[in-house]
Parts: structure tokens; C-alpha cells; sequence
């Protein structure tokens, strides 16, 4: 019976070393990865400094300067985080000398995809002229940033807002206002069409209030707005003036493609598909097929008879569209009209509006 608690003590023993032995071995082997995914993460940071320094470098060649005040790198272990206390901007944008900043800056990229950098913004965006011919402000509640392709080509853009408000001017702009409760934007190259500059589109603000709409619809806002299409030849690191960048744009056939053109305003709704370009005078020239649901008001201030917009399909096919074939969400049929923007005038259907279209430049 001794022999035999013996040789059971010696099995628990070996056993028990047994379990030792495997737990130390895991341990070593938990504490090797953990100091290999640490040095991984230091060399992953060490690279994102460099590159943002390189980057910086060479926005200052161009004599653009960027700032970073307080930076600070973190987000161990799975994120790269950057932070910098008022960051700030000065140079020249469109051609002219513009200085300005925001009041914190967090961007955030996964080690696992860095190519992926989300950005957080803190308000007000504040942007002066140095020469005193105006300043911008811009407020937020809520202001995120996505970034695609990074650190060589950014691929996509995406913007999400809310209780964004703008107001200021700048000389050559005039004044800018407006207010959204919500903003969503997204800018995308067209990777098959990389080579001619093709970018899809899309700006959606709700509960928007911009006044320079108030002149064209004449009535309440809150707006629901929304552009989706495509750009062709938008260079967008070309530089120069508004004016030099627009005229080069013209100049290599650049053309705006919308697939949804909206806006609608109480009981009012007007919507177009179709494509703008730059004419020889400068001023912007194309096509529509444009839906109008609610407007009477509107078209009899710019000389369409509305008894024609509810007389029935045989007045409307007269003027050049066709009849929507149902009501609008709001109640009412809509009317299909062209509307044609040529020699700096406004055409809905046969009619010729009052509507003068400026030169951009």
C-alpha cells in the first residue's frame, strides 16, 4: 500500500510539473507576441509620423504650411491615432492667400487597414483671406471624415455632418450662408476611368436652408436637397485661380453628369437628370429632362402658363415632355418638361424664361 501512494504521489507531481511547464511555455509564448505586435505597432506609428512629416514637407514646397500643434500618437494596440490641438493651415487655395484651422483634429486608421483614415473634427473651421477681402465660418455638431488610398492617391471622399452651418464671403464668391441639419457627401475616383479623371458624385443635405435658392423658389425653406452623378477631367491638384482652374477644365472637355438633380421644398419638388459643360462665353450650357411636382408658382413667375401644367397630357406633350403617369409624393401629378440652358438663357420646354445665366468666370 506504500509502494502505491508512492507511486501515485510521483504521478500527481509529474503531473502537476507537467501543468507548470505548459503554462510558463504559453506565457513565453503570449509574452513573445504581445512584444512582437508591440514592436510592430511602434514601427507601424514611427512610419505614419514619417510619412505625415513627408507629406507636410511637401506642402511646404509648394508653399502650402501645415501645423500640428501638440501632437500626439497613440491608439496601441490595434489603431493608429493622431492628434493635434488647433490645427492650422496657411497658403495659397484658388489663388489666394488664405489662412485657418479648427480646434482639434483626430484621425484614426486600423493597423489593418491603413489605407482607410477616419478624421474627426472639432468646430468652428474658421478660413481668412490674409489681405482682408473676407473670411469663412463653419459650425458643426458632428463632423466626420473618411479618407481612401491613402498615403499615395486618396481614391474616395466621404463627409458626414450634422447642424452644419455656414456663413462669411470672400471677394469674388460674395456672401456665403446657408444651414443643414444633416450633411452626407462622397467623392470616388472611377478606377476603370482613372486616366480621363472620372469621379462619381453625391451631396445630400436635409433640413437645408441656403438663400440664394430663396430668389429661384420663392417660399419656405427647410430644403431636401440631393446631386448624384459624375465629373470627367476633375484635376483636382491642378493649380492656379478658380477662374484658370475652371477654363482648363472646359479646355480638356470636363463635363457634369447628373444621374438625380433635387430639390424639394414643402410641397414642392423639382428634379432633373442630365449633363452641363462650360461654353466658349464661359457660362454653363446643357440639357435636362426635369420633373416639376407642386410648382405652378413658380413656372407662372417664369412665363409657363400653369393652366398648361394641369390641362392634361395633350398640353403637356405640346410643350415638349410627357406627363409623369402618377401623382408626386406629395400629392399632386408632376410635369415632365426639357429645361435647356444655352446662350446664357433658361428654356422650360418651348418657353424662354426671365432666368439669365451669368458667366462663372
Amino acid at each position: 500500500m506504500q509502494a502505491n501512494g508512492q507511486i501515485i504521489l510521483k504521478g500527481r507531481r509529474a503531473s502537476r510539473f507537467s501543468i507548470s511547464v505548459s503554462i510558463a511555455i504559453v506565457a513565453i509564448i503570449f509574452a513573445l507576441l504581445i512584444g512582437a505586435w508591440s514592436f510592430f505597432w511602434f514601427l507601424a506609428a514611427q512610419q505614419t509620423e514619417s510619412l505625415l512629416e513627408a507629406w507636410t514637407k511637401r506642402e511646404k514646397s509648394v508653399d502650402r504650411i501645415w501645423t500640428c500643434p501638440n501632437r500626439q500618437i497613440g491608439g496601441y494596440p490595434f489603431q493608429i491615432e493622431i492628434v493635434c490641438e488647433k490645427p492650422g493651415f496657411s497658403g495659397e487655395v484658388l489663388g489666394r492667400q488664405l489662412t485657418g484651422g479648427v480646434s482639434e483634429f483626430h484621425a484614426t486608421a486600423s493597423l489593418f487597414h491603413p489605407d482607410q483614415v477616419e478624421v474627426l473634427a472639432a468646430p468652428p473651421f474658421e478660413l481668412r483671406s490674409t489681405d482682408g477681402d473676407g473670411e469663412v465660418n463653419l459650425q458643426w455638431n458632428l463632423m466626420r471624415v473618411r479618407l481612401d488610398g491613402l498615403p499615395q492617391d486618396v481614391d474616395s471622399v466621404s463627409v458626414e455632418g450634422s447642424d452644419v452651418s455656414l456663413r462669411g464671403g470672400l471677394k469674388g464668391f460674395g456672401a456665403l450662408a446657408g444651414r443643414a441639419g444633416t450633411v452626407s457627401s462622397v467623392v470616388s475616383i472611377v478606377p476603370e476611368r482613372r486616366a480621363d479623371d472620372v469621379y462619381t458624385f453625391r451631396l445630400a443635405l436635409g433640413n437645408a436652408s441656403i438663400p440664394v435658392l430663396d430668389a429661384l423658389l420663392g417660399s419656405t425653406p427647410p430644403d431636401q436637397i440631393k446631386f448624384d452623378g459624375t465629373v470627367t477631367k476633375a484635376n483636382f491638384g491642378a493649380a492656379g485661380t478658380l477662374a484658370e482652374r475652371l477654363e482648363h477644365w472646359r479646355l480638356a472637355g470636363g463635363r457634369l453628369d447628373f444621374d438625380e438633380a433635387s430639390i424639394t421644398r414643402g410641397a414642392t419638388r423639382l428634379a432633373a437628370r442630365g449633363a452641363l459643360q462650360i461654353d466658349n462665353e464661359h457660362r454653363p450650357q446643357g440639357r435636362f429632362d426635369a420633373e416639376f411636382a407642386g410648382a405652378e408658382p413658380l413656372l407662372k413667375r417664369y412665363g409657363v402658363n400653369p393652366s398648361l401644367v394641369t390641362a392634361g397630357s395633350l398640353l403637356t406633350a405640346l410643350l415638349g415632355g410627357k406627363p409623369s403617369g402618377g401623382a408626386s409624393a406629395n400629392g399632386p401629378p408632376a410635369l415632365r418638361l426639357p429645361v435647356t440652358l444655352q446662350s446664357g438663357l433658361v428654356t422650360i420646354g418651348p418657353v424662354k424664361t426671365s432666368i439669365a445665366v451669368p458667366p462663372l468666370y
